[in-house]
C-alpha cells in the first residue's frame, strides 16, 4: 500500500491524533 507522500501523511496524521487523544484523555482524568 504506497501512492507516495498522501499515504506516509495520513499515517502521520492518523498517529498524531491518537497521541494527541491519548494526551487529551490523560490530562482530563487528572482534573
Amino acid at each position: 500500500m504506497r501512492s507516495g507522500k498522501a499515504s506516509c501523511t495520513l499515517e502521520t496524521v492518523w498517529e498524531d491524533k491518537h497521541k494527541y487523544e491519548e494526551a487529551e484523555r490523560r490530562f482530563y482524568e487528572h482534573e
